[in-house]
């Protein structure tokens, strides 16, 4: 099974939407515009769920 992930980017936030193939959300979050809280969020989504990609690179 496959996932799509999106990072809606805005001045101050970004905001991560992951879908399954079915289009269903699995993932919504709000976020600070911080590379170090973001690649925390995708590392922990990543341990909870091995479907995810293996490697997240930033």
């Amino acid at each position: 099974m496959g996932y799509f992930v999106g990072i809606d980017l805005h001045g101050d936030n970004n905001y991560i939407g992951i879908l399954d193939e079915e289009d269903r959300k699995v993932f919504k979050r709000r976020n600070r515009n911080d590379i170090n809280e973001i690649k925390r969020v995708l590392g922990a989504i990543q341990k909870r769920n091995k479907g995810y990609s293996s490697r997240i690179d930033l």
